[in-house]
């Protein structure tokens, strides 16, 4: 390994001085490309942290919202949650970029319009409840004439 990172120079006080300065550059190199990495590592655990962070806040509402819509979707109309009646949630992913310490990093960030609850009355809830008050006044109404019908045959 030697043999081959030796330099062919010839022994002057100059290639001395030369020798010198490149150990030197190399050095300060070196000891930059570690505060460098030192830097990144800890933006990386910092981002890890505030991951895990919000990891363990959603996870529990997430699985209230699978649950809940576990339950929904049992209890309601089969078209309620069918692809084609539904609108989709407009969302927009921004992508910056940041500069730490001398290296490009991407940052995505998701934007979404709308409140989510709103949505899901508008286009989930609403609906499906007027569907259900719709199909109530039509039994009403045969009820009525059921019962209409049977109060003539009895007066007759």
């Amino acid at each position: 390994y030697s043999k081959n990172m030796r330099l062919k120079i010839n022994p002057t006080r100059m290639q001395l001085l030369r020798l010198r300065r490149r150990i030197d550059l190399a050095r300060r190199g070196h000891q930059l490309l570690q505060d460098r990495l030192d830097g990144l590592l800890q933006n990386f655990f910092r981002l890890k942290d505030d991951y895990l962070q919000l990891h363990a806040r959603l996870e529990p509402e997430l699985t209230k919202i699978f649950l809940t819509t576990v339950m929904g979707s049992a209890l309601s109309h089969p078209k309620a949650f069918d692809p084609a009646n539904q609108k989709k949630a407009q969302a927009e992913v921004a992508k910056t970029q940041t500069n730490i310490m001398g290296v490009k990093t991407v940052q995505w960030q998701l934007k979404q319009e709308g409140d989510p609850s709103y949505n899901a009355l508008e286009y989930i809830l609403i609906p499906e409840l007027a569907r259900n008050v719709k199909l109530i006044k039509i039994k009403l109404a045969e009820l009525e004439r059921s019962t209409k019908v049977v109060l003539i045959k009895l007066g007759e």
